[in-house]
């Protein structure tokens, strides 16, 4: 229940929070590497062990729309185990996310940094490498980020996610969420180039 009210918030607020302009700028996309840590629901049974926190690798692609608005298509690879109940490792797991999420900056870039919020929907699944087992989900997902320019292309990006696995009924009893927290680097690119009369 708590990590269900954690992501309606994030999700929430990053589509109708009235979200204060970023700088404009020339370079309307951007690519994302990160690098980052999972922490898997303690609700997940594959079939029988919970899954270990693991590193998990991502890649990110944006188009700005204006000084707040960002579309942006993400997706993650992450490798785990099981954790059997007298505490040995399990079968080894490989996750798998993909999804596509609007971005709302709250804050204008300054010194510190700036904010944002973004909600959005995507897919996950989780193989096992040896046995047949695998489970596939729709996800909703919310997260609560933070960059800082270094020049006019690079940005440091910090951000913490939440994945909402959802049944396929009953969506009202979701209970397994994933965490992610990641770090890593930004850089933007394209539009025309400017005038130099």
């Amino acid at each position: 229940m708590r990590n269900r009210m954690i992501f309606a918030a994030l999700a929430l607020a990053a589509l109708v929070v009235p979200a204060r302009t970023r700088a404009a700028s020339d370079l309307p996309w951007s690519i994302s590497a990160l690098g980052g840590y999972a922490r898997y629901s303690d609700r997940w049974f594959f079939p029988t062990d919970s899954l270990a926190d693991a590193p998990v690798f991502g890649a990110r692609l944006g188009r700005h729309f204006g000084n707040i608005w960002t579309l942006e298509a993400a997706g993650s690879y992450g490798k785990t185990h099981g954790v059997q109940r007298n505490g040995s490792d399990g079968e080894d797991v490989t996750v798998m996310n993909g999804s596509l999420s609007l971005m709302a900056q709250l804050t204008p870039p300054n010194q510190f940094g700036s904010l944002y919020l973004l909600g959005g929907m995507g897919y996950t699944s989780y193989n096992a490498d040896v046995t047949d087992n695998e489970y596939h989900y729709g996800v909703l997902e919310g997260a609560l980020g933070w960059t800082k320019s270094m020049n006019d292309h690079w940005s440091l990006r910090l951000e913490a996610r939440n994945l909402l696995n959802l049944p396929e009924k009953n969506y009202g009893t979701a209970n397994k969420a994933d965490q992610q927290f990641w770090g890593g680097l930004s850089y933007d690119f394209g539009g025309k180039p400017k005038d130099s009369d």
